[in-house]
């Protein structure tokens, strides 16, 4: 529809289509408006008087997307990459400012390490979620590189400045609930009572660093909130910027540009409010979503699925999720741990043999108190992390033991499916089928009992382990569940640890068996196995003196 300037048909058009549906091209002096309200323009047409004719339709666009390049550089760290993660190190490092979108448990983190690493893009700040996202960003950084990581804390705050300009330390990791408590000094709110950017006043923390990793960056979806406008304000200005996340687009386009807002990526797709009219139109508020990919993948982001890199990847993968114990049980974890190894004292300064058997069992019943709290303390942390993954859309299986971890995950994920000694066995392959058929059915708790009966839960390739057992045969068992015999599942097994606690001692003596065990059937004769009350008393109390 044409028309020379007219006040009223320019208020008419915006009265009558919302800002969803409507753009103005100043170049062209055009007004465009979505075609999923054609039949709303035609009434405007004939309200006003004015003809429509159908425009020439484009010519359809190929919007296959390039594989990425090659990496063709020497990377100074201390992990070798699989190829797909070396062809998404070498977008980003080209890049500079991307999402890395590859789903959960494809090395989105090794990724953005090594692309920061290779830039030598320091100090780098890391922003993640809380707990236990801050000291598995440790780790990580110290087993792939040789850099000095540090959680910022109260007390490391203060000497920040020092320790960079010393290069002492070149990672800093922070929660997303601390960026408030140690880079902001203000904030403003406006007269309709709301945080802006321009009301925030930053300190010079901020300023410290070259690069910033923004870990499940879909936590920044929204414009409107604190946390986005906060981490904006941080990453501002920096030569390198990663967003990670595998589940970027949460629910529709919106999403997205507060993230690419974020990286300072909006105008190389077209601006904000092109963007919003390309992409976010229509009543889904999504549209041209193969052209949207397509347009990104140019400049700014990369996303595979575990099916793209299966040729890559091993039969199975195990991770350690390191996860704090919430301050509700720290107390009483050490008292138990306390009053254990008194018992183990007591244990081998027994002389009785008949003594030294009745202590033995009352050991492993202290020891499995340690384990139980343990447990229970680490839930809130588990439960975040296991959150994260099914929210990218894939499907988890959680082995654990105790009838109240089972309790309190159902709390916390009422519509997951259970496989435990309390489900009648009758229903239990029921329970199978609606995990292995059901797309909604995204978890399942299992007794590790259950779990090491002939069942088949092939429907996921990410297990994880609440509690440990002894035998790695049946931590073996259990992440089969999801493997299938002669199939490529590629399957990741995530134990979570909680450090400073016997979980750590527990697992060592799993994979020492599992290590024993291979060496075994290799024809090498392995490390005999002593008992296990023996070994914690050798490795937790003093050594004996001998005269």
């Amino acid at each position: 529809m044409e028309f020379g300037y007219n006040p009223k048909v320019i208020q008419a058009i915006k009265d009558d289509f919302d800002m969803m549906h409507r753009r103005f091209d100043w170049k062209d002096k055009h007004w465009y408006i979505h075609e999923s309200v054609t039949s709303q323009l035609r009434e405007f047409a004939d309200r006003y008087g004015f003809l429509m004719e159908e425009a020439e339709p484009e010519e359809p666009q190929d919007f296959t997307i390039q594989d990425l390049p090659e990496l063709n550089l020497q990377l100074p760290i201390k992990r070798t990459p699989y190829p797909y993660q070396g062809a998404g190190i070498q977008y980003a490092i080209d890049a500079e400012r991307c999402i890395i979108g590859d789903k959960p448990g494809l090395g989105k983190t090794l990724q953005a390490i090594a692309a920061v690493t290779y830039l030598n893009a320091f100090p780098c700040l890391v922003i993640c979620p809380d707990p236990p996202g801050p000291d598995n960003w440790k780790r990580e950084w110290e087993i792939t590189t040789d850099k000095k990581a540090m959680v910022i804390t109260p007390k490391v705050v203060r000497y920040m400045q020092h320790m960079t300009e010393a290069d002492a330390v070149q990672v800093f990791i922070v929660g997303y609930s601390s960026l408030k408590k140690y880079f902001v000094d203000e904030m403003k709110r406006d007269a309709n009572g709301r945080v802006t950017l321009r009301g925030i006043k930053f300190n010079g923390r901020k300023d410290i660093f070259q690069s910033v990793i923004i870990d499940e960056s879909h936590k920044c979806a929204k414009f409107s909130t604190q946390r986005t406008k906060m981490v904006k304000g941080i990453a501002a200005r920096k030569r390198i910027r990663y967003c990670l996340s595998g589940t970027a687009m949460v629910n529709k386009p919106m999403d997205l540009a507060a993230q690419l807002d974020i990286l300072d990526r909006l105008d190389d797709l077209g601006g904000w409010i092109y963007f919003k009219m390309r992409y976010c139109a229509g009543d889904k508020q999504a549209s041209n979503l193969q052209e949207l990919n397509y347009r990104m993948s140019q400049v700014c982001f990369f996303s595979r699925n575990k099916e793209d890199v299966l040729t890559d990847l091993p039969d199975k993968t195990r991770q350690i999720v390191y996860v704090e114990i919430d301050e509700k049980h720290r107390d009483e974890y050490r008292h138990a741990e306390d009053d254990l190894k008194q018992y183990l004292q007591k244990f081998r300064d027994a002389d009785d043999e008949d003594v030294e058997r009745a202590m033995r069992g009352e050991t492993m019943v202290r020891i499995g108190i340690c384990k139980n709290i343990a447990a229970r303390g680490k839930l809130a942390a588990v439960q975040q992390y296991i959150a994260d993954a099914i929210e990218g859309g894939e499907k988890m299986v959680v082995f654990l033991h105790q009838h109240e971890v089972c309790d309190r995950m159902l709390e916390a994920f009422p519509d997951a499916l259970t496989l435990t000694g309390r489900d009648p066995k009758e229903e239990r392959m029921n329970t199978v089928d609606r995990f292995q058929q059901e797309l909604d059915k995204t978890l399942i708790l299992v007794s590790m009992k259950v779990g090491g009966e002939l069942i088949t839960l092939t429907a996921s390739s990410h297990v994880g382990f609440i509690e440990l057992g002894w035998n790695p045969a049946t931590h073996d068992q259990c992440e089969d569940r999801c493997h299938r015999i002669g199939a490529k599942d590629a399957v990741m097994c995530t134990y979570f640890l909680a450090p400073g606690t016997i979980d750590t001692w527990n697992y060592a003596l799993i994979e020492e068996k599992r290590q024993n065990a291979d060496i075994l059937l290799n024809g090498v004769s392995g490390q005999v196995e002593t008992n296990i009350v023996d070994r914690l008393a050798d490795a937790w109390l003093p050594k004996k003196q001998t005269v």
